[in-house]
């Protein structure tokens, strides 16, 4: 509460308690006093604080004085019951003020540390959750990269989420082409109605979310691969990793046809080196 409020509110306090013993004078008379306006200054120092109060008692014990010790209303002089009564009332009186002020500033003190407490509490819990969902999405990342790295000697490659593609070294190997070659490099090493098919395909994997595709493409070598479409997600980073499952010679694709069933499938040669080289976009 603002100071002067505070202030008015320990005028208008001390004056009807005055009034409430005034009304009840005659039948108090003589006794008690100052009672009341001991009530009325532990009631305002609860409520608005030390200087008030002190207002107030200082009010309290003039208006007892005048009013409630004989001779009522009227001044002649200070006598030694005056002094008694006025020192009784103000150590009272101030003994009581300075015990509340005291316990009001303690439990502003443990108010504060107690929001500083929660305040803390809440600081470590979002700490928490986000240390536990970093904890989360670091071991899916390292789930998929270790899957991904056991089977790196099977991709063909590898399309990340902004589009760029990654060429590996087996798809070259393959097709019996110089390694480390470009995009458009390893689209060209498919048939063109194949290399049609293979882009539609990445696209559609991309836009449609699907996990999985198995296709069968031929390369320029007449060769016909059995590959994989998968859809990983790595530390919040999509990408379609293109895998090879199995290859077919060139006489027994041209045996076979382009129908994946007469395959004379083999075993996916392993990849030289584990390194990709960066490509453009498809």
């Amino acid at each position: 509460m603002p100071r002067p409020q505070a202030y008015l509110l320990s005028l208008a306090i001390t004056m009807a308690i005055f009034g409430i013993r005034y009304i009840l004078h005659p039948y108090l008379a003589p006794h008690a006093a100052f009672h009341f306006f001991v009530v009325a200054c532990l009631l305002v120092e609860y409520l608005v604080g030390l200087g008030p109060a002190v207002l107030s008692a200082t009010l309290g014990f003039f208006l007892g004085l005048h009013f409630f010790i004989m001779p009522f209303g009227e001044v002649d002089g200070i006598s030694r019951s005056d002094v008694i009564v006025a020192v009784n009332y103000a150590f009272v009186t101030l003994f009581a003020i300075g015990l509340i002020e005291y316990l009001r500033r303690t439990l502003h003190s443990n108010q504060l540390l107690l929001k500083v407490s929660r305040s803390r509490h809440k600081i470590s819990l979002h700490r928490e959750n986000e240390r536990l969902h970093l904890t989360r999405k670091a071991g899916a990342a390292v789930r998929v990269l270790r899957k991904l790295f056991s089977e790196f000697d099977q991709v063909l490659l590898l399309r990340l989420e902004d589009g760029m593609l990654y060429p590996q070294p087996l798809l070259f190997q393959l097709a019996g082409a110089m390694q480390h070659g470009s995009a458009a490099d390893a689209f060209a090493l498919f048939e063109a109605e194949d290399r049609a098919l293979l882009e539609s395909e990445l696209l559609l994997m991309a836009a449609a979310g699907a996990v999985r595709r198995e296709l069968t493409l031929r390369l320029r070598t007449s060769a016909l691969v059995r590959v994989a479409l998968e859809r990983i997600a790595v530390g919040g980073i999509d990408a379609v990793v293109l895998k090879l499952l199995e290859v077919a010679e060139p006489e027994a694709a041209m045996r076979s046809g382009r129908h994946p069933d007469a395959l004379a499938a083999t075993p996916a040669p392993a990849g030289p080196a584990r390194a990709a080289a960066p490509a453009g976009s498809a």
